[in-house]
């Protein structure tokens, strides 16, 4: 269990407590062909609890940015904690890009180490809101919804807005759930709902480690409501 607004870094998959019978898993693995090309895994995943509101947040950076797991872990990190601060959808993405405008460079920077989608699920009483930007897998007790990457197999990236692009924050789903899954596209291939009932924090974890057919990098968390 996770300490009063601890964000998990990438890959740890612990579990967390929000407090209000909502838990959460997360998790993240490098993809055989980035581990071919001794490359970095360029998803993240993060988490918040805090004053019973319980956030999750995937990222997956830009496969031809040359160090965009960096903008994919910052992002993951800060979607999380403004989602469990309170700030709806689009107070949390205008609050991201004042923050990312904050740290560029310039445009080479930009594309080089920011660009990456993200997804993040918040549970706050009783409600779960599930928003993002870009592709990736949403899973709502059970039913399942792949994210269309767009023309190309190019999708938005939230740092698009820094360079004056267009990038579109989407509202997936607001409502009463039990077992809510977010995932980067890496995910495609995983059976989600089978990770679900846990019993140790790490398991998630593990599953990851040993699924064989993951071709891309793969980030997944999971809420789930107990007893």
């Amino acid at each position: 269990m996770l300490p009063e607004s601890q964000l998990p870094g990438p890959g740890t998959g612990p579990g967390t407590h929000a407090g209000t019978g909502w838990h959460a898993c997360v998790a993240s693995v490098r993809g055989r062909e980035h581990v071919r090309l001794g490359t970095n895994n360029q998803d993240a995943v993060a988490g918040c609890s805090r004053d019973g509101v319980l956030a999750v947040c995937v990222a997956d950076g830009c496969s031809e940015g040359a160090f965009s797991e960096v903008g994919a872990r910052l992002i993951a990190r800060f979607v999380a904690d403004r989602a469990c601060s309170g700030l709806g959808p689009a107070a949390v993405v205008d609050a991201l890009v004042s923050w990312l405008q904050g740290l560029s460079l310039g445009q080479d920077f930009v594309q080089e180490q920011l660009l990456s989608t993200f997804l993040c699920a918040v549970a706050r009483d009783g409600v779960v809101t599930v928003f993002g930007i870009g592709d990736g897998v949403v899973s709502i007790d059970g039913a399942r919804t792949e994210l269309d990457a767009g023309p190309d197999n190019a999708p938005a990236y939230a740092a698009y807005r820094l360079l004056g692009m267009d990038a579109p924050l989407v509202v997936h789903f607001c409502g009463v759930a039990s077992r809510v899954a977010i995932a980067t596209d890496g995910a495609r291939a995983l059976d989600l709902t089978s990770s679900f009932g846990w019993s140790n924090p790490h398991a998630l974890q593990r599953r990851l480690n040993v699924t064989g057919g993951l071709h891309d990098d793969c980030s997944v968390a999971l809420l789930e409501v107990r007893p």
